[in-house]
């Protein structure tokens, strides 16, 4: 099964999408785990990333990754979430795809 994760925003949040990164693959080691961000080179050598790709590289990527499969999509932003202004939580832990905790 593929999982696509996509971060919006800058390379603070590319950066600490690393470690939910290491999350995702500790909960599912068998799925591609495929991310889509502004700033790619942040992760090069992580190897708990399959593919890595730039927002504006996607040509074909509904083809190779969405159309006649059924991937696991991770789209949430934390940061625009409307509680976290009022809330105490740090953001990372909004950052779920199923069960899988970050944190």
């Amino acid at each position: 099964m593929k999982i696509i994760f996509q971060i919006d925003g800058g390379r603070g949040k590319c950066i600490v999408a690393t470690a939910v990164c290491k999350a995702i693959k500790a909960q599912y080691p068998d799925d591609e785990l495929i991310v889509v961000s502004g700033y790619p080179e942040v992760f090069l050598c992580n190897n708990n990333v399959d593919e890595n790709l730039r927002f504006n590289e996607l040509q074909y990527f509904w083809q190779r990754h969405i159309e006649h499969k059924e991937p696991k999509l991770m789209l949430h932003n934390p940061v625009r979430r409307s509680l976290l202004t009022t809330s105490r939580r740090k953001p990372i832990s909004d950052w779920r795809i199923s069960n899988t905790q970050c944190f």
